[in-house]
């Protein structure tokens, strides 16, 4: 079955929230259908596998004060102690992890979802084997940091001869991927809204 393929289904929705469900199509300029597939889809992609986290909801203007408030030793021993197990819970229980190219996957999925970065895929014309990606955020170096070595342990952990150099600052996290055999960058997709070309 394809992944976009519609089915017709009959399922009972509450009224008050089918009221709120049409009222935010209407403010969307969408039908129903499309919003309430949209909220089913994050939910599946996303909301299930950060559930074994725990996770709360902070206004990111709060999340950053908290992190300004660590000290780089603390921080430092929270990544430690976190990493591990966040990439555990999104990545290696979901995704398979013989395949390279599901890292991208992973990276589009929370680009969109988890507000811990807005993705984009930078392709050079000229060189075919190398794709930039970069991870924009405004939550500071520390965020920078824990991002970096995030992607570094999934690296680590199962793709350890894939070619990637990191570079970063406080607003976002570079990397550089080139093909090898076990990864096609040409079979890649990428949204619209993310993939950008280098001259």
């Amino acid at each position: 079955m394809k992944e976009n393929r519609s089915v017709p289904i009959t399922f009972r929705i509450y009224a008050d929230s089918l009221q709120i469900l049409k009222e935010h199509a209407d403010r969307e300029d969408l039908s129903s259908n499309t919003l309430l597939n949209k909220i089913l889809k994050r939910w599946i992609s996303f909301e299930l596998s950060i559930q074994p986290l725990n996770p709360i909801i902070l206004p990111s203007n709060l999340f950053a004060g908290l992190l300004d408030t660590v000290s780089d030793e603390d921080w430092e021993i929270l990544k430690q102690q976190l990493i591990p197990e966040v990439v555990k819970s999104l990545f290696s229980l979901i995704y398979d992890t013989s395949r390279p190219e599901e890292l991208f996957k992973h990276l589009e999925f929370m680009s969109k979802y988890s507000g811990w970065f807005s993705l984009q895929v930078f392709k050079n014309n000229g060189i075919t084997n190398i794709v930039k990606l970069i991870l924009k955020h405004n939550h500071g170096i520390k965020w920078s940091l824990f991002l970096k070595e995030y992607l570094q342990d999934i690296i680590k952990t199962y793709y350890r001869n894939l070619p990637i150099s990191f570079e970063s600052n406080e607003e976002y996290v570079l990397f550089t991927v080139r093909a090898t055999e076990q990864l096609s960058l040409s079979k890649l997709s990428y949204s619209s809204d993310n993939s950008r070309s280098m001259s």
